[in-house]
């Protein structure tokens, strides 16, 4: 009895190669053909379309003892065509067997669907799947049919949405961006679609891991392998969608090496080294959580292209979702869209396909004297200019006090975004802006073609500097009479006797003391004092905002003094050098209250000479605050 076991089964699709051809290896069981023999001796092809023969296909390959590997050459793109093999009395015949592209689905529950089934598009003839029960039929959602899912993993780890046996009748949702894909790739191209269902809801990378899987359907990978292998071993390219349930302290930092790793393994089997690859950023999501290690997880797979050949990703961040994290039935169509024109694009057609926004450049210029930050951001790959529905948002800055600040203009025009920033308090070293912060972010910007701008950040935006927060707290004095020139003011002694009050930095980090200032009163300073300790010598600077005449001791030793001081006071505008030793130091103000107009200071520390590695891998050594 002649039994096919891979390669060729009714309503699939095979993949064809560069010369729009298929070349399907085709493998089974015969009684025929003894211990060893010339296959194309023995087994007829017979190939019809419409009922009339097709010329040009053949059989090559070999039978031994009972089993034939063979390839199907010849046979051109395009179908439904009817296949009979025989070998001697034995036949078999496929029907309705299409020859095109052919794609793997894979990922978790995004890829697999759960968008809601009213949205779902509308199903085509020449786009087929192969479903989770290992049988092609017309591709229409849900591909994942997991309750008749033959592989063991997906009942091992739990079969997902929708779950129970008897079928996708009592659920609502199963609507994935591969049907969508499927159809826009066919309008575009005019050649048959294969996809090839492999996705599993609520899995991580360590679940997909390739290592050491078997074609045996054990593992996620084993599975996909098997099922790659079953339909022949060859696809045009992958699409995937995962990386929420990676977003953990433990496997978010190992995500690119993960996916890099993931990658080689799908080209492996594929016995492609440049097969395409492209993937789906994360989404947004309304579910309480580390919203820090989800936006690193988008970012991660917006620079995975950087790091591999023929790798793209696809944004999704603008698009609705179901529920709290599944993309809806309607923007699944928006998504598989959008796959098939990056996969266009890295298959070559420049015409049809498209790349994704892309960060081009970012620069940056801080003015001290008001505290503001303006930020040009320049993208590439931007089609028809950039534009906003409402009001522009989505962009943010952030400092190393975690403080975060949204532009308060952000004006966009061709392919830059120019963003306006400014706080009396923010902090202005080691900056970093990001696009989409957050969960759930508002991000409005689009280009004429209705693709958003990605996901970023945080991308360092001012150099790395080696700098202490801004003074916490401070002791101060009430308002005290002076001559009037603060030039000629000494230190008092006995000032700790005159400290009596302990002041709080606010919010902005600005020690405010202006409800200590005697009004309308021109001759009157008040005495500050921070505190702050080594543990080797260092090299530093004083950064100071003031917003009256001032002069400045550091332990007891006059460093600075500026008589023309005045509002308002902004952080950082002043520098003062300062080599300290090992141990505690104070610094010491007397600020002038400029008429009843001053408030208060800024002060924090910068440390000089740290090289920028350090800097930038958290292991500066710094002066530490002394709550005293």
């Amino acid at each position: 009895m002649l039994n096919i076991e891979t390669g060729l089964f009714s309503g699939m699709v095979l993949q064809r190669t560069r010369r729009d051809v298929s070349d399907q290896l085709i493998t089974g069981r015969t009684d025929q053909g003894g211990k060893t023999a010339n296959l194309s001796q023995l087994m007829r092809v017979r190939v019809t379309q419409k009922g009339k023969p097709v010329r040009g296909v053949k059989i090559v390959g070999r039978v031994a003892r009972g089993q034939f590997k063979a390839q199907l050459v010849g046979l051109r793109v395009g179908g439904p065509y009817v296949i009979e093999l025989a070998i001697g009395a034995e036949s078999v015949e496929v029907r309705d067997v299409l020859v095109g592209d052919v794609w793997l689905l894979t990922g978790q529950s995004n890829m697999f669907g759960c968008g809601l089934f009213p949205d779902r598009a509308k199903p085509s003839k020449s786009v087929r799947g192969f479903y989770m029960d290992d049988h092609w039929r017309v591709a229409e959602d849900p591909l994942h049919n997991m309750w008749n899912a033959v592989d063991e993993v997906h009942a091992t780890i739990g079969r997902g949405l929708p779950a129970a046996p008897g079928g996708p009748k009592k659920y609502r949702k199963g609507v994935g961006p591969g049907v969508a894909f499927g159809k826009k790739y066919f309008s575009v191209t005019g050649v048959p679609q294969g996809l090839i269902a492999c996705a599993h809801g609520g899995t991580s990378m360590l679940q997909w891991n390739p290592v050491g899987a078997k074609a045996d359907g054990r593992t996620l990978f084993g599975a996909t392998m098997r099922r790659l292998q079953k339909n022949g071993g060859r696809v045009a390219g992958v699409i995937w969608y995962q990386g929420e349930s990676d977003t953990l302290d433990e496997p978010a930092p190992l995500y690119t090496e993960r996916m890099k790793k993931l990658i080689s393994a799908f080209r492996r089997i594929a016995g492609d080294k440049t097969l395409p690859f492209v993937l789906v950023q994360l989404a947004r999501h309304t579910i309480r959580g580390d919203g820090g290690l989800w936006n690193s997880i988008q970012d991660q797979q917006r620079l995975l292209p950087n790091l591999l050949k023929q790798v793209q990703y696809v944004p999704a961040i603008d698009l609705e979702l179901d529920d709290a994290i599944h993309i809806s039935g309607e923007s699944q169509q928006v998504l598989g869209e959008r796959l098939a024109r990056v996969m266009l694009r890295l298959r070559g057609d420049r015409e049809q396909g498209r790349m994704p926004i892309k960060v081009a450049k970012i620069e940056s210029k801080h003015i001290l004297a008001l505290n503001y930050q303006r930020v040009e951001v320049t993208f590439d790959h931007v089609v028809g200019g950039l534009r906003t529905h409402g009001r522009a948002a989505g962009f943010s800055v952030s400092d190393t006090d975690g403080n975060r600040l949204t532009p308060y203009k952000t004006v966009v025009s061709g392919n830059k975004v120019l963003l306006h920033f400014g706080s009396s308090g923010f902090e202005v070293f080691n900056l970093h802006l990001s696009y989409g912060a957050g969960f759930d972010p508002a991000c409005t910007i689009t280009d004429g073609d209705g693709w958003p701008l990605p996901v970023f950040g945080p991308v360092a935006i001012v150099p790395a500097q080696a700098v202490t927060s801004l003074a916490p707290s401070m002791k101060c004095s009430g308002s005290t009479v002076y001559d009037g020139d603060i030039r000629a003011l000494k230190l008092p002694r006995g000032l700790a006797a005159l400290l009596r009050r302990s002041v709080t930095c606010n919010d902005g980090g600005f020690m405010d003391v202006h409800a200590l200032v005697e009004h309308n009163q021109p001759n009157h300073v008040i005495y500050m004092r921070a505190k702050f300790t080594c543990v080797e010598a260092m090299n530093l600077e004083l950064m100071l905002g003031y917003d009256g005449p001032i002069k400045i001791w550091l332990d007891g030793r006059e460093v600075m003094c500026d008589p023309s001081g005045k509002n308002p006071a902004a952080p950082d505008v002043h520098q003062v050098p300062a080599r300290v030793k090992r141990g505690e130091h104070r610094v010491e103000f007397a600020l002038g209250t400029n008429n009843g107009k001053a408030c208060g200071v800024f002060l924090r520390l910068r440390r000089k000479g740290v090289p920028k590695r350090v800097i930038e891998a958290g292991e500066a050594v710094l002066p530490q605050w002394v709550a005293k």
